[in-house]
């Protein structure tokens, strides 16, 4: 805005180079400060340039409107329910305390260079962002937000909203209870805690299981950890639920030999790393696996941690 001043500046000096040479002041322009706005409108295609006795510079269209040239604060407003953004708006927070609720963007085609910033202030439930009509946000239909201060900044090209930025500070982590194994090529799933559940986005996950035997003898033992869309059974992700497995393996594997009746160390096998698209809310299960020996007297515990890196 201050670029735009100066040009207008010095095209009002080139216009009214007579007035400028008669208020030279040294190396600068005298201007007489108007204690209110001109009463007389400018010719039509005219505009008056101005200072009033704020310090502040003004223009004055020929239909008499007013408008200051000095960049103001964005106009900030929160939202608690549906609200369509308005032109004023500048800075939207959006509060789901009460349950998820939809904020309608104008259409595009009427904003051309419209900017928004929209966080998520309040992340009991989701945010959607819904474009007019057929328009798109980040060339999808609609977004959500889900995360506390989520924020996405996007601006319209005159057809669609375009993603100017985007930022989300969020994970998700959960720890199961040891839990026995009983038999040879038994998913062990009767652990508290091993599941967490993805809203809405784009996610990395990383998880990991812990071995021990507490007394006992066992021959070579394979134990894996497995993710899985079941609590019950391997079940892929990606079938029939809402997660699509973007990359990674869903089993790792960790063999290891026992001979010995003392008792044994803790060991670990880690989860290969995930990377799931969720496109509603859905739950990950991360159970072990033992597929070889004898597991008597073993026992397992999972760590899972998934941090979101996108809205879709």
């Amino acid at each position: 805005m201050r670029n735009i001043f100066v040009s207008l500046l010095l095209f009002f000096m080139v216009s009214v180079g007579v007035y400028a040479a008669k208020n030279l002041i040294a190396d600068r322009i005298q201007f007489t400060e108007l204690s209110a706005t001109p009463t007389n409108s400018p010719a039509t295609g005219k505009n008056f340039l101005y200072f009033k006795t704020d310090g502040n510079p003004y223009w004055l269209n020929d239909a008499g409107t007013e408008s200051s040239l000095v960049p103001g604060n964005l106009t900030t407003v929160t939202k608690t329910t549906t609200y369509t953004a308005t032109a004023a708006d500048d800075v939207i927070y959006g509060d789901t305390s009460g349950g998820t609720w939809t904020l309608g963007l104008p259409a595009a085609a009427d904003n051309d260079g419209k900017e928004y910033i929209l966080t998520l202030s309040d992340a009991t439930a989701g945010w959607i962002i819904d474009p007019n009509g057929s328009e798109t946000i980040g060339g999808f239909t609609d977004i959500e937000l889900n995360q506390t201060d989520e924020t996405i900044v996007i601006v319209s090209d005159g057809t669609n909203w375009t993603v100017k930025n985007y930022y989300v500070n969020a994970h998700i982590s959960a720890s199961s209870s040891y839990t026995s194994a009983s038999s040879s090529g038994a998913i062990i799933t009767a652990m508290t805690g091993n599941s967490i559940t993805l809203p809405v986005g784009v996610w990395v996950v990383n998880g990991s299981g812990l071995f021990n035997r507490s007394t006992g003898t066992s021959n070579a033992t394979d134990f894996r950890t497995l993710w899985s869309e079941s609590s019950s059974s391997a079940v892929s992700i990606g079938t029939g639920g809402n997660m699509t497995l973007e990359y990674g393996i869903e089993n790792s594997s960790l063999r290891i030999g026992y001979n010995s009746t003392a008792q044994q160390d803790n060991y670990y096998a880690q989860a290969a790393q995930l990377k799931i698209t969720s496109t509603a809310s859905d739950v990950l299960y991360l159970d072990s696996i033992i597929t070889a020996g004898t597991p008597s007297n073993f026992r397992s515990q999972v760590y899972i941690y998934a941090r979101k890196i996108g809205f879709r």
